[in-house]
Formats: structure tokens, sequence, C-alpha cells
């Protein structure tokens, strides 16, 4: 399982989840997790496969190692997949 950090508003990401079926089924089916959030100053979110979203720390210990190599990624672009 892989984790996409995404500095964008986790509506936002919800209507691009929903519109596309391949990503959609890699989030349902845990193959990845999507964690959001909408600037800097807000706390992380986890979203759910019911397509809710929970609190995320990135204390996680599965990402603390990570914590110094995370950067932004532009999706002002649709994804493909």
């Amino acid at each position: 399982m892989r984790k996409a950090l995404i500095g964008m508003r986790p509506d936002r990401i919800e209507d691009i989840i929903v519109r596309n079926g391949g990503l959609r089924q890699l989030v349902d089916g845990e193959w990845i997790h999507v964690v959001a959030r909408a600037s800097d100053n807000d706390p992380w979110s986890l979203r759910t496969p019911s397509g809710g979203w929970e609190p995320w720390h990135l204390a996680d210990a599965s990402m603390a190692e990570h914590r110094s190599t995370l950067s932004r990624t532009d999706l002002s672009t649709p994804l493909s997949i």
C-alpha cells in the first residue's frame, strides 16, 4: 500500500476520485491511501474506502521516515489512469 499526500481540498480530490473509475478502484480497494489538506495550516485527512475523510497525522510510523522528502505535486492537469 502507498500513500499519496496532496495539498488540495478533500472535496476537490473526492470529485476527481469519483470521476475516475480506475483511481476510485485503487482507493476504494485500499491499494493506495489518499491523504490531503487544503493548506499548510490545515490538518491532514485520510480518505476512507467508504468515501469519507478522517483525521491523519504525519507522525504515522509508516510515513515518519519520508517526512523530509515530501513535496507538493501540481494536480491541476487531469490524471489519466
